[in-house]
């Protein structure tokens, strides 16, 4: 792995760590948590159709937040899955 120090810098300045710990900890545990708590009150079926509009909020948040442009396979994928959701819905 010493050739590869050579390339890459695998430091993390220590003023980073918190946000490192914020980045593992809302994203990660808090989704699996709250997805864990709200399986309490719906049935698994709803919940995981639930689940998969993820990627289209992701896109849609990405856009309006951080100003990203979407791919047409990003577009494509959304159709898709919205499209899935309302058939399943019927």
């Amino acid at each position: 792995m010493k050739w590869l120090k050579r390339f890459v810098d695998f430091s993390v300045p220590t003023s980073a760590i918190p946000y490192l710990f914020a980045l593992a900890f809302f994203p990660t545990f808090l989704a699996y948590l709250m997805y864990n708590l709200a399986l309490k009150e719906i049935e698994v079926s709803k919940a995981s159709i639930i689940a998969t509009a993820e990627p289209v909020v992701a896109i849609v948040l990405a856009y309006l937040i951080f100003g990203e442009s979407l791919t047409l396979k990003q577009i494509l994928g959304a159709i898709f899955i919205i499209g899935s959701l309302l058939i399943h819905k019927k």
